[in-house]
């Protein structure tokens, strides 16, 4: 009853929302222009409802996602690779009286300073440490794939991302019974693309952007500018009491800028990065999960970057699983 309360307040709340808020058609002084928002021109508590500013782009870094309407939220984690821009992970909700909340991420991890950290880090299945966001599945996450652009053939693409995700789902490394209740749904195959883009940063780079919630979960490839190799964007549901509600979560691996593998511990792998590895750790994303602190985690899964060749994330260390024993 009180979700479904909640449910018709923000429904309420929201139909009313429009470019312009204000008695008089005109958006109340101090608020910011649509154009060019960020930390600091969208301080938490702004009213975005007032200001006109919901369905405007909000961007930390090289990533920008979409304000919504009030009573929901949307987030962003972003892994890249060797030379990349580094982990980033935003999130922005939207609170019922309209005033806006946000969190963000930033860092960066060269390959040397990984090789260096793997080797003075706590060992995977003995490093407790994880992040989440503040949202669940509260239902088999509906996930379905795009098969356009994919790295493999029909058979071995899909069975690298069911293997990733029963790697989620099932959460029983390093000796661990399988405590975690989430489970998956696959849905199959779709024409629809997933809410992520590369589009112009305005001074001729790019930036990667969350879309608004369409309601579905997707797989796909294509571009992410040269910046990331992985990128999740997240949308949920606040509830009155206890973590958001996911109500979908979308996936996209960069096959324009990063070639891919399944034998990243092949002697034959050049350049190329794991297929499983990373595919896991977005669906850990997908889970909830965020990245554990660059520097002082390298063996667990949603350790912020990926190199070439490196399979270690495939399997989950121990703060891994438990972050998501905690969240289902």
């Amino acid at each position: 009853m009180r979700r479904i309360f909640f449910a018709l307040l923000i429904a309420a709340l929201a139909g009313g929302v429009g470019p312009v808020a204000s008695s008089a058609g005109a958006v109340p002084s101090g608020c910011p222009g649509r154009a060019g928002l960020g930390p600091a021109t969208l301080p938490a508590g702004t009213d975005v409802v007032r200001c006109g500013l919901v369905g405007a782009h909000y961007r930390v870094g090289r990533v920008q996602l979409q304000i919504p309407a009030p009573g929901h939220g949307a987030g962003v984690a972003a892994v890249s690779g060797e030379g990349g821009a580094g982990e980033t992970m935003v999130s922005l909700s939207v609170l019922p009286d309209g005033t806006v909340r946000t969190s963000a991420g930033l860092g960066s991890v060269t390959a040397a300073a990984r090789a260096g950290q793997a080797a003075a880090a706590t060992g995977a299945c003995r490093d407790r440490s994880y992040a989440l966001w503040d949202a669940v599945w509260d239902r088999p996450v509906p996930w379905s794939l795009n098969r356009s652009g994919q790295p493999f053939s029909n058979t071995q693409t899909l069975a690298g991302l069911k293997f990733s995700m029963r790697a989620i789902t099932s959460a029983d490394d390093c000796g661990m019974a399988d405590k975690v209740s989430l489970q998956a749904d696959y849905q199959g195959t779709t024409d629809r693309t997933a809410n992520v883009s590369a589009v112009s940063d305005g001074s001729g780079g790019q930036t990667t952007q969350c879309g608004d919630d369409n309601g579905f979960s997707d797989v796909d490839f294509g571009d992410l500018g040269d910046h990331f190799i992985g990128v999740t964007c997240s949308w949920w549901l606040l509830q009155t009491e206890g973590p958001a509600i996911l109500t979908s979560a979308d996936v996209r691996i960069n096959v324009v800028d990063a070639r891919w593998t399944r034998h990243g511990e092949s002697s034959r792998c050049r350049r190329k990065y794991d297929f499983e590895a990373v595919a896991v750790h977005e669906f850990g994303h997908l889970a909830g999960l965020l990245h554990v602190e660059a520097g002082k985690h390298a063996n667990q899964t949603m350790y912020p970057v990926t190199f070439f060749c490196d399979e270690r994330q495939q399997t989950l260390g121990k703060g891994d699983i438990l972050g998501l024993r905690a969240r289902y």
